[in-house]
């Protein structure tokens, strides 16, 4: 989970994880970075350090772990866009998400550019793109809840929302099955990820300098992850978990998000004829491919 190295994994351990819609965790991605930064941040800031110096003294710390990590775009686009956000924190100026989210697009395309065309980078920047426009959203249908724990798992689960808004239809497109109980498995195993994260990178740390802690802190971790090997396993199992469709094509896809693009600001009268037209269109589409 730290460095991404899914060798040692059994092919059935890869299914669980594919089926219960976490297989993300597995995977070095922008959530691991995120988790690493703010460790870091942390650590610099206890240190003493002012919040602009932690900032910019955390911006090589993230690109050396995508990097040690190979590299791969989510961690590199993640690592792009809170080099950005920190730049932005020691600069006093707030943050641009989509500034920064074009930039590390632009980035990894110059080098790579056939990654634009691969599910890992779409599915990628598609859950960022989820998050920024629709979590406001999600989040505000439990604005009356007041508890702190249940705020917490709200917030968790608002995440899941608006980043599935935008993956349903990608995981159509390329796989032709969507897990329905992601939405659960997220809530509990995502938050233990961070735990996992912060507990393993101790546990690498106090092998050099307190070997008899550090085993202490590889037992903790081998408890917790084999609940969440126990809880992806049982998750995986229960029938129906996993919806079987048959593939999308381009063209839903694409009426799919000219339609959530048109839906997000529905006050603005043009979007909303736009919006009859798609759905005029979409239903002349589906009437004329079932003839």
């Amino acid at each position: 989970m730290i460095l991404g190295d899914k060798s040692s994994l059994t092919q059935g351990v890869k299914n669980d994880f594919a089926n219960s819609g976490i297989m993300h965790i597995l995977v070095v991605s922008g959530l691991h970075v995120c988790f690493i930064s703010f460790i870091v941040l942390f650590i610099l800031k206890a240190v003493g350090l002012s919040l602009k110096k932690a900032s910019l003294l955390s911006i090589p710390i993230i690109f050396f772990y995508a990097l040690m990590t190979g590299a791969n775009p989510p961690a590199l686009r993640a690592a792009i866009m809170l080099s950005c956000i920190f730049i932005a924190l020691a600069l006093d100026r707030e943050p641009l998400i989509f500034n920064s989210l074009a930039l590390s697009a632009l980035f990894i395309l110059i080098f790579e550019p056939q990654q634009i065309f691969t599910a890992s980078f779409q599915m990628s920047y598609g859950a960022t793109i989820g998050i920024v426009c629709f979590y406001k959203d999600v989040y505000g249908i439990f604005r009356n809840v007041k508890s702190y724990l249940l705020c917490f798992f709200c917030g968790v689960l608002s995440v899941t929302l608006a980043v599935q808004i935008v993956l349903i239809p990608i995981c159509m497109y390329y796989f032709g099955k969507v897990s329905i109980i992601s939405f659960i498995t997220n809530i509990i195993i995502v938050p233990l990820t961070g735990v996992i994260l912060c507990l393993g990178i101790s546990f690498y740390a106090l092998s050099f300098i307190l070997k008899h802690l550090a085993v202490l802190v590889s037992i903790i971790l081998s408890i917790i992850l084999n609940f969440v090997l126990s809880i992806t396993n049982i998750m995986a199992n229960i029938k129906y978990a996993v919806i079987n469709f048959e593939k999308s094509t381009i063209i839903e896809l694409l009426f799919y998000f000219l339609f959530l693009f048109c839906s997000i600001n529905l006050k603005c009268k043009n979007r909303f004829i736009f919006l009859g037209v798609i759905l005029a269109a979409n239903l002349a589409y589906l009437l004329i491919r079932n003839a």
